[in-house]
């Protein structure tokens, strides 16, 4: 380990909070952010979650520059010359609008901090390196396997050429390494006109989806202003948005959400079926989660009524119209904005996931009103958390509900499978989603 952890309690120096969090999650694979307190500037907090998040993006990348750059195999060198050079790489390789000449000198001044300033020479020799040498580099990288070339694990790649193939695939790796956006949903509460030109104001780059969203490249400071702290919006991924628009033909007076905080889908169905809503009922079975929920409800001013329940033993006794289960998964559909879950997940993760949706599924039916609707959503896009759930669920209970395929009116034929399922794959405007819907027969 780099430093212990009193050494970085009151720094705020952002490379070297960087430095002590990566080594870390180096050796334990796990990475806890650091939160805006733990900063005084703003633009502080920016940088270190812009650095740690992209040296974890490009993990493999990197390691293969600083092994041609150094000569010297990755196990050959110390942990503090790897993390320095993959912070420097960072700054220079990904354009985050830092002066090359500061980049390189205040990471070289990380080895100080790190208490080896003799490792200084060796750092800036490097770096500069990368710098006269980096369209070799790149050309070099070109001619490696996809899985260095985007960073990603050998087996998750196989995977995905197995189920999508070897052109989506690459789509998919080079998708999951663009810079995360943040799309926001307008809440219909506020005036979307006046916020949108407040936030243009304050020099938010904007980019209009629909005239109840929009896309931000940088969200810093964002969550400071009133219209965050009033609950104008909430933030939704565009793939999710969609859903609500796939269920407008169905009966929603009675709505349960099974899996249900934060909320962002729940204050959307909210919003989107007001008028046809009469009862919405939101379970969860985290204390934690909970609490966060209910200070969103809190700020979105919802009517929804709260318990913490496991949706696997739902005890209570109302059926509902409509019950959306949004299952707990791998989240392998949001490595942009996640991308340390592309080491932290194992094959083997995607059947024990399976096994609890199952039993989600199981339990949330009891409560499915004959006639009713079940929606299944994921932020997966692996075929056991996605189309093998729905499969099984539907074979075990096939005397009682059937699959509703989705519209092709309603999805492009992209987003739509065969089976009418809804697909969205991570995309330059998109992460990756999952939704079915089943009904309960008469």
């Amino acid at each position: 380990m780099l430093l212990k952890p009193h050494h970085i309690k009151t720094s705020q120096n952002p490379r070297l909070v960087a430095a002590f969090d990566l080594s870390l999650w180096l050796e334990s694979n796990q990475i806890g952010y650091r939160q805006r307190e733990h900063f005084t500037k703003a633009a502080d907090y920016s940088l270190y979650k812009n650095l740690v998040s992209t040296v974890i993006r490009h993990k493999r990348k990197y390691l293969f520059f600083i092994q041609k750059l150094t000569g010297r195999k990755i196990q050959k060198l110390d942990q503090e010359v790897i993390i320095s050079l993959m912070l420097g790489l960072a700054q220079l390789e990904q354009m985050m609008r830092i002066d090359e000449y500061a980049a390189v000198n205040e990471t070289v001044e990380l080895a100080t901090l790190l208490k080896k300033p003799f490792l200084k020479g060796f750092i800036n020799a490097n770096l500069r390196g990368f710098l006269r040498d980096k369209e070799t580099l790149q050309q070099s990288l070109q001619q490696q396997a996809l899985t260095i070339q985007t960073s990603h694990e050998d087996w998750m790649v196989q995977q995905w050429r197995q189920q999508f193939g070897k052109k989506k695939t690459a789509e998919i790796c080079h998708a999951n390494n663009q810079p995360p956006t943040i799309s926001l949903l307008l809440n219909p509460a506020f005036d979307g006109q006046a916020l949108k030109a407040d936030l243009k104001q304050q020099e938010f780059s904007i980019q209009e989806n629909a005239p109840n969203s929009i896309t931000l490249d940088n969200p810093t400071g964002l969550f400071n202003t009133t219209w965050a702290q009033q609950g104008a919006f909430l933030v939704q991924d565009l793939a999710f948005q969609k859903i609500p628009g796939l269920l407008q033909s169905i009966k929603k007076t009675k709505v349960l959400d099974a899996c249900a905080a934060p909320g962002g889908k729940l204050f959307h169905l909210e919003w989107s079926f007001s008028s046809e809503i009469e009862q919405l009922v939101a379970l969860e079975p985290s204390e934690k989660r909970l609490q966060r929920l209910r200070a969103n409800k809190d700020t979105f001013k919802s009517k929804a009524k709260l318990y913490q329940m496991d949706a696997r033993n739902i005890t209570l006794e109302e059926q509902f119209d409509l019950a959306v289960v949004d299952a707990p998964c791998s989240g392998t559909g949001t490595l942009r904005k996640h991308p340390e879950i592309k080491w932290s997940r194992q094959k083997s993760d995607f059947i024990k996931n399976q096994e609890i949706q199952l039993a989600i599924l199981e339990g949330v039916s009891k409560n499915v009103t004959p006639g009713g609707h079940l929606l299944y959503v994921t932020c997966s896009i692996e075929k056991e958390e996605n189309q093998d759930v729905v499969e099984i669920f539907l074979k075990q209970r096939h005397e009682e509900f059937q699959l509703i395929p989705f519209s092709a009116d309603l999805l492009s034929p992209e987003e739509r499978t065969q089976e009418g399922y809804y697909q969205c794959f991570p995309s330059q405007r998109t992460m990756g989603a999952f939704a079915a819907l089943l009904q309960k027969k008469k």
